[in-house]
């Protein structure tokens, strides 16, 4: 687990500066720009492009390789959240995994 946290929608790092928001199906930067989206199981990026999918408690990429488990992804207080939207999240505003 990374030291990010997730509260009232907004993503943070561990000195509390917003490093993005999930609002619905979008992941959004500091500045409201639209930088992916979850779609049922996939992952994708702005323009549509499906990036990668969330296949029970693994991460696969678009050619279906394994890049990890859903744990290996989390963000702190987004256990509620659908893990699809927890990778999204973590890709787009923790760490590229794509």
């Amino acid at each position: 687990m990374s030291g990010e946290r997730f509260d009232n929608g907004y993503i943070k790092d561990s000195s509390s500066r917003t490093l993005g928001r999930v609002d619905g199906i979008y992941i959004k930067d500091s500045s409201s720009r639209t930088l992916g989206r979850v779609d049922g199981i996939y992952i994708k990026d702005s323009s549509s492009r499906t990036l990668g999918r969330v296949d029970g408690d693994y991460v696969k990429d678009s050619s279906s390789r394994t890049l990890g488990k859903v744990r290996d992804f989390t963000i702190r207080g987004m256990e509620r959240e659908k893990d699809v939207t927890i990778v999204a999240a973590y890709h787009f505003l923790v760490k590229k995994i794509f």
